[in-house]
């Protein structure tokens, strides 16, 4: 089965050494660099802010590695990978085998490594990532420490298998809303999301982790867990059941025009609905 090695880490850590040594070690690979891939788009928009188009770099990125992995070709891939990138890219690419590395090392050694590359050195995000890293929901079984470490020792670990990413019912889902049922999830007004009970929400179990993503910028997010899963019939049920406040409504029309849209072209009957209680 082709490989896929997904690379990430603070800017500055190495990904782009790590993945040019590391395909010298493969038999056949391809190697995307996320930076390339967005500089496709001429615009001066910088990846880090609102309003870019690092969504559909992902899109492509995913696109390119699905075409390379049915081929048979190994691919490595480095970027800067959120947890909302990385469980876009598992759902698009689950079918192959998923190595996920992200590389760390101490704030100095970091520092160090970037300004060796000054036409590329940007010193002054690297709080910033290391944060983005530290406070992720990553495990640390994917972290590789590479302060110590030479190019050669790093590709080895890799190469051991150890990153071998599973997928698990205990794996965190991601879930797009609108601005306002985002909000109002923050907020607390908003204490239930439902869904149609298909297979994905089947695999929740009380205690999994969600992360709500606003859609389309894909940007800002925040963490819940599942505190209980109530199921009905259709959303007639439901609406008869909890109060619509409770799910981001202000009325029960208002909520049933909403998710009868929503899934018009489902099966809600084969599916039933599944109202997920967050904490």
């Amino acid at each position: 089965m082709s490989k896929l090695y997904l690379i990430t880490g603070p800017s500055g850590v190495g990904k782009t050494t790590v993945s040019k040594a590391l395909a010298q070690k493969l038999k056949k690979c391809a190697l995307l660099e996320g930076d390339e891939i967005y500089a496709e788009v001429v615009g001066g928009t910088k990846p880090w802010l609102e309003g870019n188009h690092t969504f559909l770099m992902w899109k492509n990125m995913c696109d390119l590695c699905f075409n390379y992995l049915e081929s048979g070709i190994d691919v490595i891939m480095n970027y800067i990978i959120t947890d909302i990138d990385f469980q876009y890219i598992i759902n698009r690419l689950a079918k192959f085998e998923i190595h996920f590395i992200i590389l760390l090392a101490d704030r100095e050694t970091i520092i160090e490594r970037d300004e060796l590359r000054p036409e590329d050195c940007i010193t002054h995000r690297v709080d910033e990532h290391l944060k983005l890293f530290s406070s992720s929901c990553f495990l640390d079984k994917f972290k590789l420490i590479t302060t110590t470490l030479s190019i050669d020792d790093t590709v080895s670990e890799i190469l051991t298998g150890k990153f071998i990413y599973q997928t698990s019912a205990k794996d965190f889902q991601v879930y797009g809303l609108k601005k306002e049922f985002f909000d109002a999830i923050s907020s607390g007004d908003k204490i239930y999301e439902v869904r149609l009970n298909d297979e994905k929400r089947k695999k929740l179990s009380v205690g999994d982790r969600l992360v709500f993503v606003i859609e389309p910028e894909r940007k800002t997010y925040l963490q819940k867990k599942v505190a209980n899963k109530l199921y009905f019939s259709s959303f007639e049920e439901l609406s008869d059941n909890i109060n619509p406040k409770l799910l981001g409504f202000n009325d029960q029309n208002s909520m049933l025009k909403t998710y009868h849209e929503i899934y018009k072209n489902f099966d809600i009957e084969k599916y039933g609905v599944v109202a997920i209680k967050l904490s």
